[in-house]
């Protein structure tokens, strides 16, 4: 079943001008298949040096002794070899970018991909999520950047153009998201099969044009002259242009931001590193008593260092210099070491959050919320669970500052917000919180006694954990099915587990081990 939100045709997109349609930058090509350009000619160079110093340096010689899949190839077949190879690889690359080209119009984003193969993906302008801008690190060395178009169905059918220059791909976001705000704003021309109107806008500069007389369309197809509006009126409609405008071009708020010291210190205190570390650790200090080579024993065990290293970089590229901007356009998230990224956020499509803290973190009072964006899916690259993550290693009041832009558009208030630390923070926030039974106790010995959940007036919370304290926050319009599961050991305890249901995504909203009854009773509520 197709989304109406991105739609893909083969027929050309009617009432676009051909002069409308762009391409994008001519290095895109070879943002996209550097690696393999890399590989290519290191593996050549590679043998060629190799030839070279068995020849002495003799550059005639290595070239008439190279030898292409074990044919012995002549003085001038190599360089001919490799011309038309890199010749044919790179019509090849550049054949894809010539037939994809891209347009904006006042009701959509289009994309044609293919030559022979033709695609053209359209995503309308009230149903675009968000628009963010990922800059690789060769990109940002060449000035590029990767803007991404989210819609209302998920990653995969997300809209990519690769690569614009940095200050192309700033423009076609903001008026991407300017049209997207006058569609929702009913400030768009109005289409009718019937009659089309089209809201007069004042130029900057120029005198305002007296106001025209409307008229009304009735059933009976008679039409009435409706009175020009007064003085007042549009003394007011300045004002409120103005003030429009102001808020439009305003400096953006910043809410976090999140220090390189800090982050170095919440991965080091990262439990699930630790996981990693104590055991090659260990392996390292009974090689020394052992007297064993630490060449030998580095390379027994390169595929735990290689999961360190790679687990430590990912969390310090993909963190590094992260900032939480508000401005009218909603939360904006800017990240990124050698992968930039300015994400952002659609607070209304949130379906989920959760607020994690190890134990090592407790001294620091740190916290890092990860969430559930309707759009987002569950794509498991480093990329897609990035923009999953909303804040890292935050204290309580950063915490205060950030929360209340996604507990708001969800009917909450700052006192829900306020609870959800105390709920967190407390061993017994009181209230509303409903413990575990003590028959679970069996099933979870360290944490029973701070597991259990409460059902506010706009979010359910489940709270599970005593070495790593998690909270999550799910709004009672979010859930989308129940399950309601119980083993045999349970049943004999009266206790079930109950899985909510909502978007994919990295958060899984589950009560484990609450008394059935209640189980059965929040399933029924849903």
């Amino acid at each position: 079943m197709q989304n109406p939100s991105m739609e893909n045709t083969e027929t050309s997109a009617p009432g676009i001008a051909e002069a409308d349609w762009r391409r994008a930058h001519p290095l895109s090509p070879i943002t996209r298949v550097w690696l393999v350009l890399a590989v290519m000619i290191w593996t050549i160079g590679n043998d060629l040096s190799d030839i070279l110093r068995n020849n002495d340096g003799n550059w005639l010689a290595a070239l008439r002794e190279f030898k292409f899949f074990g044919w012995q190839l002549g003085l001038w077949t190599l360089p001919l070899i490799v011309a038309a190879g890199l010749s044919i690889f790179l019509a090849y690359c550049y054949w894809g970018w010539f037939f994809t080209r891209f347009a904006v119009t006042s009701t959509a984003v289009h994309l044609k991909i293919g030559g022979l193969f033709k695609k053209h993906r359209v995503a309308d302008l009230r149903k675009i999520q968000s628009v963010d801008i990922n800059r690789p690190l060769l990109a940002r060395l060449l000035g590029l950047s990767e803007v991404q178009v989210d819609v209302a169905d998920g990653t995969e059918t997300a809209l990519k153009i690769q690569f614009l220059k940095k200050d192309a791909a700033d423009q076609f976001r903001s008026a991407v998201l300017a049209r997207v705000r006058e569609e929702r704003e009913g400030l768009a021309p109005v289409h009718s099969p019937q009659h089309q109107v089209a809201p007069q806008r004042q130029t900057e500069g120029q005198p305002q044009a007296a106001p025209q007389p409307q008229v009304e369309i009735h059933a009976q197809n008679e039409i009435q002259p409706q009175p020009a509006p007064d003085d007042t009126q549009l003394v007011q409609s300045y004002l409120e242009a103005e003030d429009e405008k102001a808020a439009r071009d305003a400096e953006p708020v910043e809410l976090y931001r999140l220090s390189t010291g800090r982050l170095i210190g919440s991965i080091l205190l990262n439990p699930k590193l630790w996981l990693y570390f104590v055991p090659l650790l260990l392996i390292l200090i009974g090689s020394i008593m052992t007297a064993a080579e630490l060449g030998s024993i580095l390379l027994t065990n390169l595929a735990i260092i290689f999961a360190v290293v790679t687990t430590v970089w990912a969390q310090f590229n993909g963190s590094y210099n992260m900032r939480i901007l508000y401005d009218r356009e909603g939360l904006k998230i800017r990240r990124g070491m050698t992968n930039t990224l300015t994400q952002a956020v659609p607070t209304g499509r949130v379906q989920a959050i959760q607020i994690t803290q190890p134990f090592t973190w407790r001294f620091f009072g740190w916290y890092t919320v990860t969430m559930n964006v309707a759009g987002y899916g569950m794509a498991l690259s480093e990329n897609e669970q990035t923009r999953s993550t909303l804040i890292v290693a935050a204290t309580a009041d950063e915490l205060a500052a950030v929360l209340p832009y996604i507990i708001t558009e969800r009917g909450g208030t700052m006192a829900d917000c306020r609870r959800l630390t105390h709920v967190l923070a407390h061993r017994d926030p009181q209230g509303d919180f409903e413990p575990a039974p003590r028959a679970s106790r069996i099933f979870d010995p360290l944490s029973f006694r701070r597991n259990g959940v409460e059902v506010g007036e706009n979010f359910l919370l489940i709270r599970r954990g005593v070495i790593i304290h998690k909270l999550t926050v799910l709004p009672h319009g979010c859930v989308q099915s129940t399950l309601v599961r119980s083993g045999p050991w349970q049943q004999r305890r009266n206790l079930a587990n109950l899985t909510l249901h909502s978007v994919a995504g990295p958060v899984t909203p589950i009560a484990k081990n609450i008394d059935v009854h209640r189980a059965h009773g929040l399933a029924a509520r849903y």
